[in-house]
């Protein structure tokens, strides 16, 4: 147990945030519906699944719903109530990169137990259907949020993800779309003539 999660225990909100189960019903519907495809054997998920609930946005890059308003609610709240008492109880934050000042490593305040149970039971399934080569298997995850508002950090970098699969969630409550600016795998850094493919999600967050 880290010491953040140690001095977070007593002020968490939401107990079962930090159990090792992810409760079905927190799902959003449509995931439901894919997760269901993967209880029983199938031979090509594209025909068992409806284009509308997995939208392939280019090579390598899919949006789906995972999450509903109720489990989106009761993170958010963790998260915010986080802040509040690491600040008020100096809590040591580890923060999830160089690039953001704001961000936390969820994993780090008792919540990987969570992600994991979410990780192996729902978001394994259909990743190596997606991905047979890169999550033939998944042992291990590094979960985090950032955070962006106006007098703090603003935005992402171009950097590279050191993973074999990546998972991006909206949690805020904002209307506004997140723009991912995104290039092949041969891009280099060096090739300033090269434009990246921007990448739009939605008008509200997912």
């Amino acid at each position: 147990m880290t010491a953040a999660e140690l001095m977070y225990k007593p002020f968490r909100r939401y107990p079962a945030l930090f159990a090792d189960n992810f409760d079905k019903s927190w799902l959003h519907k449509d995931f439901v519906q894919i997760s269901d495809v993967f209880e029983k054997p199938v031979k090509n998920y594209k025909d068992a699944i409806p284009d509308d609930l997995l939208r392939k946005e280019m090579d390598g890059v899919y949006s789906f719903n995972v999450f509903n308003d109720v489990f989106l609610q009761m993170f958010n709240e963790e998260i915010n109530n986080f802040y509040d008492v690491s600040e008020r109880e100096n809590i040591p934050v580890k923060r999830p990169n160089s690039m953001n000042n704001y961000g936390v490593i969820v994993n780090e305040i008792g919540l990987r137990p969570m992600i994991t149970a979410f990780q192996q039971t729902y978001l394994w399934p259909l990743s190596r259907h997606l991905f047979p080569v890169e999550a033939s298997q998944f042992d291990n995850h590094h979960s985090f949020i950032v955070r962006y508002r106006a007098g703090e950090d603003l935005g992402l970098d171009m950097h590279t993800d050191d993973s074999d699969v990546t998972f991006n969630q909206i949690i805020g409550s904002i209307g506004l779309p997140i723009i991912m600016r995104l290039v092949e795998p041969s891009y280099t850094w060096a090739q300033d003539d090269m434009a990246p493919m921007i990448f739009k999600v939605g008008e509200d967050p997912i």
